[in-house]
């Protein structure tokens, strides 16, 4: 089942810095150089379970999360869990960068 723009809406208002881009939500996220193995790495970890892990690119200073099935054509509640646990570890690597 995949959520309406309304159910969307709703959805990006509890998950800062995701947007929908081609029926997937996508997030960049910066990322020093040294700690991009290590973040990539927590995102394995935490999508594990997930049947379809999200894509993660890496560019230039950001890593591009995409989180989404193609043959589903649109942002699923699934989708949307995996990228509130993406968020955690977000926010935990943010943490321990800070310390």
């Amino acid at each position: 089942m995949t959520l309406d723009p309304v159910q969307i809406k709703r959805v990006l208002e509890g998950l800062p810095g995701w947007q929908v881009e081609d029926g997937a939500l996508v997030r960049g996220v910066p990322v020093a150089e040294d700690s991009r193995e290590g973040f990539v790495e927590a995102i394995a970890n935490a999508s594990e379970d997930s049947p379809i892990p999200p894509e993660v690119h890496l560019q230039p200073d950001v890593v591009v999360l995409r989180i989404g099935d193609p043959a589903v054509g649109g942002v699923t509640p699934e989708d949307v869990e995996l990228a509130a646990v993406i968020d955690q570890v977000i926010v935990g690597s943010a943490r321990d960068q800070a310390s």
